[in-house]
């Protein structure tokens, strides 16, 4: 038995709409990340609440940590998406702006 590829279809967009798309998935991404530092938040408030012991506590600090520490890598990637978006519509305004001095 072999495994295939699953295809993915390619849709026709404008040069605008993919730049839209990319810093909307970025705007996503950020809000997900958002959401997971809340809960990792929550979790110390309710943890601090109920633990029985420090080992828990330190447990859960340690869990925590490790969780942030893997959001602030994934912010830095999403950060680096965002320069190249900025880069690609930059170099879409300044050909606009060369095609219409030609004209």
């Amino acid at each position: 038995m072999h495994m295939s590829m699953s295809q993915i279809p390619i849709l026709s967009v404008s040069l605008e709409q993919a730049i839209t798309d990319i810093i909307n998935s970025i705007a996503m991404e950020e809000a997900a990340l958002s959401n997971i530092l809340n809960s990792e938040g929550e979790i110390i408030q309710k943890t601090k609440n109920v633990a029985c012991d420090v080992d828990e506590l330190v447990s859960v600090n340690e869990s925590v940590n490790s969780i942030i520490k893997n959001v602030a890598r994934l912010q830095m990637l999403i950060q680096f998406k965002l320069e190249d978006a900025e880069k690609l519509l930059q170099k879409i305004m300044d050909f606009n702006e060369d095609e219409d001095l030609e004209e």
